[in-house]
């Protein structure tokens, strides 16, 4: 199943993202990885009228498996993750995923302790017509708000240090603090981080 959910992935960022930036997050070495911490306050809504969200989890995920083209988003809800995905009318613009479980594989890679009230964040992603637009935005304020109303008061995540649209987005719009840095390296499907290796899922 890991291996055909790494297809599915790789075939995703081929589609959206092209051969270069695909060939670029398959292998990599010393690679840093930042990571974040932020503490969630409410904060207004700003998603247009035609706009409306689900949350995706182990309850709901199969009426959506067929409906879109979430496959990534499935094989973790599956798993216990949750998923905010973001419509404009029926048109599926981007989505965020998260985690409130404190041994998910980028938790311990990082060397993050999870409590309870914390939740890590994952996978945000964006169809190629709404980057660039206010669609991330709304998707993090949307998760923000939901998680808060579910009793989760800070999140974690990580960005690549060398990806400057990842970093710009974290500092300037998000708004993280930086809590730590750990080197990586990849090939193909096996990541090695401080002295250990792990399937890159």
């Amino acid at each position: 199943m890991q291996l055909l959910h790494l297809a599915k992935k790789f075939y995703l960022r081929l589609s959206t993202e092209g051969l270069k930036e695909t060939l670029k997050e398959l292998v990599y070495f010393n690679r840093i990885m930042v990571a974040i911490e932020k503490d969630l306050r409410a904060e207004a809504g700003i998603m247009m009228p035609t706009m409306h969200k689900i949350i995706v989890d182990r309850q709901n995920y199969f009426e959506y498996r067929n409906k879109f083209n979430i496959k990534n988003v499935l094989y973790y809800c599956r798993r216990g993750s949750q998923c905010l995905l973001l419509f404009d009318g029926e048109d599926l613009l981007g989505y965020q995923l998260w985690t409130f479980n404190s041994k998910f594989s980028d938790l311990k890679k990082l060397g993050i302790g999870m409590k309870k009230g914390e939740a890590y964040l994952f996978d945000l992603f964006v169809y190629p017509p709404y980057r660039g637009t206010v669609v991330p935005k709304i998707i993090a304020i949307e998760t923000y708000n939901y998680l808060l109303s579910q009793g989760i008061n800070k999140i974690f995540g990580f960005y690549f240090k060398d990806n400057i649209k990842a970093l710009w987005w974290h500092r300037a719009n998000l708004k993280c603090k930086e809590i730590k840095r750990v080197t990586t390296n990849r090939i193909l499907i096996f990541e090695f981080t401080k002295g250990k290796i792990s399937l890159k899922v």
